[in-house]
């Protein structure tokens, strides 16, 4: 009798482990927009998603969104502010994290409380943004979805591989760029219309602000969260594991 109870409450403490366990795992596929992503079905992904930057475009054609939605560059925002409002207003989202200038450009995005300002959150001394000191929509979206309470984090679409200036591209007076014509075949984007004539955007400068932030996130987070890199460039190989294949999709 007692060697039976000692095997019920093993099986029992089993049990008890492994229900908390996958209660409290929570996965967030992040989705960057690099090439790698071309072809891929959004819809086989497992886990909760958090869209980036102009890839609306794209999910307006497929009648895809992502559940949360993350843009911190003023000048996207500005060049862009109509699409986004779309989204919001749509509700095409459950949640948003942008930059607080958005404010400047539609006052009544205020009523909306599911609208959240990197600014505030960098402002927060006990919260994890106040230690981004360099960063981008990406590794922002990386670190919000920390704060959603995903336990692991797939990155997608960060190829960290730009290049800099098209042949379409203009240099402003401010040191921002234009799209002068849409391109037919954008090397740095998973669809060749992700960026349109008349965009503004800034230069990417990849080696001093996207990869940098990138190592900054696995200092703020890269031991309390299991981070995977999906894609087939080994840029990030220094700072997360990676892996070049998805549910038979290889990148």
């Amino acid at each position: 009798m007692n060697k039976i109870l000692f095997l019920l409450f093993i099986l029992i403490s089993i049990f008890i482990i492994y229900y908390f366990t996958k209660t409290k795992s929570k996965t967030i596929n992040i989705l960057g927009n690099g090439r790698s992503l071309k072809d891929f079905d959004f819809n086989i992904l497992d886990g909760e998603t958090i869209g980036t930057c102009l890839a609306y475009r794209y999910w307006f054609k497929v009648n895809w969104f992502p559940d949360h939605y993350c843009c911190v560059d003023d000048i996207v925002i500005k060049s862009n502010i109509d699409d986004i409002k779309k989204l919001i207003v749509e509700e095409r989202c459950k949640t948003f994290l942008l930059s607080k200038s958005i404010i400047n450009h539609w006052k009544d995005i205020k009523k909306y409380p599911n609208i959240f300002y990197i600014q505030d959150y960098k402002n927060g001394i006990n919260n994890p943004f106040y230690h981004l000191k360099e960063y981008c929509t990406g590794s922002s979206a990386t670190l919000y979805a920390y704060l959603l309470g995903a336990t692991d984090i797939n990155l997608f679409g960060i190829d960290c591989n730009y290049v800099e200036f098209l042949p379409e591209t203009e240099r402003l007076k401010d040191n921002t760029l234009r799209i002068t014509k849409t391109p037919l075949n954008n090397p740095n984007y998973f669809i060749d219309d992700y960026q349109r004539e008349g965009d503004n955007y800034n230069i990417p400068n990849t080696k001093s602000v996207h990869y940098k932030s990138w190592e900054l996130i696995n200092k703020i987070i890269g031991n309390v969260v299991n981070i995977t890199n999906y894609n087939k460039t080994d840029k990030l190989d220094k700072i997360f594991k990676r892996i070049n294949e998805y549910k038979g999709f290889k990148f």
